[in-house]
Order: structure tokens, then C-alpha cells, then sequence
């Protein structure tokens, strides 16, 4: 599996363990297929996320008490629940524009149905939300790439590292969506005040 380095055999991979039923067709999963299928082409990232669930997917199919508690286990955007849950924000939110859709991660009300929960939107319309345990559950759309590509690079960079980045590259600040204007906050990637309150080291 080592050698599996091209989109065509990350693909195979992929539909091998989905028609085996050891690798679950997910969002993510049916994105990447069918981005394939459609494009003929898998940006380095996905292939790197190909193998690495179709690697797991042969794992449990080998030996399938080792994932018997899978679904306890943390998800892969952990790291972003948390950052957005422990900051001292009650409405806290994060957008972002990516391949021209603009991309909203919210936390939900404390005392709402899904507490502890960041809802996904682009463009306005929910794709999905992160679950307390790190999972991201939606309906799959034309539009869910856009969201997964952002969180998969937030868990990859750093939440707060991706957010200074972003802020750097596009002039706006994620956190409040307002350009930035000071030279030291677009040399910073964020403001003082939003720097402040999503505690992220300024300057």
C-alpha cells in the first residue's frame, strides 16, 4: 500500500474497501470518489486521506474487535471543536472563503438541541456539524468539499495557525470578518481585540 501513490490507485483503494463494507461511504469519502470519477484527479491531500482510511478499513477488517469502540473515539476535527468551544465566546464563529464560497463554522447555543456542537454553512446553506466528539455528520451536496478542505487543512496547520495564515494571505481577519487595516494586524493575520478573545498570541 506504500507504492498506492497515484489518484487512479488511491481511488481503488477507496472502492475496494467501500464494496467490501469495511470502509463507510462518507461524506468525505463520497467526495473524493466522485471527484475522481468526474475529474480524474486527486489533489495530493486526498490521496494522503485515501490511504490512510483505506489502510484503517483493512485494519478492522482484519482484525474488527480492534474498532469495536470506534464510535467513542475521537473524530479527525477534534482539535477544532475544541479550540471554538474553549474560547470565551458564546457565539463563536469563524469564516473563511474558499474557492470563491464563503465558508461559516458557528458554535450552536449552549441550550439549543445540539449543544457543544459547530454548525458548517457555505454560502448560508448547513452542510453539516461537528459532533462533541469530533465527528462531522451532514448531507452530502455539491458544496461539502468546500467545508471538508478547510477543516482538514485547520486540523493539519493548527486552528489558530490556519486562522493567521488566512488572515496573512486574504487582508481579512476569520474571526470577525472585517479587513484588516493596521500594519501590524495584517502583518499578525488577526486584530488585537478578536486576537484577544479567541486567545491567539498578537504580535
Amino acid at each position: 500500500m506504500d507504492g498506492a501513490t497515484t489518484p487512479q490507485e488511491a481511488y481503488d483503494m477507496m472502492a475496494y474497501q467501500v464494496s467490501e463494507g469495511n470502509l463507510n461511504a462518507s461524506n468525505f469519502v463520497k467526495s473524493m470518489m466522485s471527484q475522481f470519477e468526474t475529474k480524474g484527479r486527486l489533489s495530493p491531500k486526498q490521496i494522503t486521506w485515501a490511504i490512510k482510511l483505506s489502510t484503517e478499513a483493512a485494519h478492522k477488517e482484519a482484525d474488527p474487535m480492534a474498532f469495536e469502540d470506534e464510535d467513542e473515539d475521537d473524530g479527525d476535527f477534534i482539535e477544532v471543536l475544541t479550540f471554538m468551544t474553549e474560547v470565551g465566546l458564546t457565539k463563536a464563529r469563524l469564516t473563511f472563503v474558499h474557492g470563491a464560497k464563503k465558508v461559516t463554522f458557528s458554535r450552536s447555543p449552549a441550550h439549543g438541541k445540539n449543544p457543544n456542537h459547530i454548525y458548517v454553512k457555505v454560502e448560508g446553506d448547513y452542510v453539516g456539524k461537528i459532533t462533541p466528539t469530533g465527528h462531522f455528520v451532514g448531507p452530502y451536496s455539491w458544496s461539502f468539499p468546500y467545508a471538508t478542505s478547510i477543516m482538514y487543512d485547520m486540523v493539519d496547520a493548527g486552528v489558530s495557525e490556519y486562522i493567521l495564515a488566512y488572515g496573512k494571505h486574504s487582508g481579512i481577519c476569520a474571526c470577525c470578518g472585517r479587513t484588516l487595516t493596521d500594519e501590524r494586524s495584517l502583518t499578525a493575520g488577526v486584530g488585537p481585540v478578536c486576537a484577544k478573545h479567541w486567545n491567539i498570541i498578537w504580535g
